[in-house]
């Protein structure tokens, strides 16, 4: 079963947190495939993962000579990748329930012909729960090679611009996973604290700027805004949010 899906995991600084991450990934996932893309950190993490290769033997650690952005990274991971199915976890997202059947839920899942992408529930530092988006998520590599990799152009914001390009090619369904538990502390893989400032106001800001720099606002309408009504709608009927 394990042999179905590779993790990929982007590192960029995260001395603290990678170690939780790749630590926990090994537990559910022992004997499964592990990418893990280092951006040129300088904190000492990347040291830490080549000291602890072993941890990931048999599997990929990239050395990258220079940070190219969590989406061109995110393509790499894609690229390096044999298996079916990918997962896609923040480097400071931690798994929790590693003896649960979380993993054989989401595979069943995924085999049915419509499940293209599946958000994992998880849990912010505030307590809350939401849905994971890229931060922890598994797609089937046949949706790449319908609608592409991601653009690695946008330094924030292209999680935006593929699901607007996922709903709008209609072969795939939106679809989550509640069994997973995930912990994501959330704002490590962007500026330390942003969601608890006004930097996460200007994150979000241009991301819909750069959106609406591409595509019309009825595109983004058919599209992006399906997407988001649909994933606000499962949070609110989980109870991970208020309406």
């Amino acid at each position: 079963m394990n042999r179905l899906v590779d993790v990929v995991v982007l590192n960029y600084n995260n001395k603290g947190m990678i170690e939780k991450c790749v630590e926990s990934i090994n537990k559910f996932l022992p004997s499964g495939n592990l990418i893990v893309i280092d951006q040129a950190s300088t904190d000492g993490s990347r040291d830490w993962l080549m000291n602890n290769y072993k941890m990931i033997e048999n599997k990929n650690l990239i050395l990258n000579l220079n940070n190219n952005g969590a989406w061109a990274g995110r393509s790499q991971g894609v690229r390096a990748s044999q298996t079916d199915y990918i997962i896609f976890l923040d480097s400071d997202t931690e798994v929790r329930n590693h003896e649960s059947e979380w993993l054989p839920i989401m595979l069943d899942m995924m085999r049915e012909k419509d499940s293209g992408i599946i958000e994992m529930r998880v849990q912010l530092w505030d307590g809350n729960w939401r849905l994971g988006g890229f931060a922890a998520c598994m797609v089937k590599r046949e949706v790449f090679q319908d609608i592409g990799l991601f653009d690695s152009k946008f330094l924030i914001g292209a999680d935006n611009q593929f699901w607007a390009k996922y709903m709008w090619n209609g072969k795939w369904k939106y679809k989550y996973c509640k069994e997973t538990d995930i912990y994501h502390y959330c704002g490590g893989t962007i500026t330390r604290g942003c969601l608890k400032n006004k930097a996460q106001e200007l994150h979000q800001k241009y991301r819909i700027e750069m959106l609406e720099y591409i595509y019309t606002k009825e595109f983004l309408r058919d599209t992006q805004w399906k997407y988001n009504s649909l994933r606000h709608y499962h949070e609110i009927q989980e109870g991970y949010r208020e309406n």
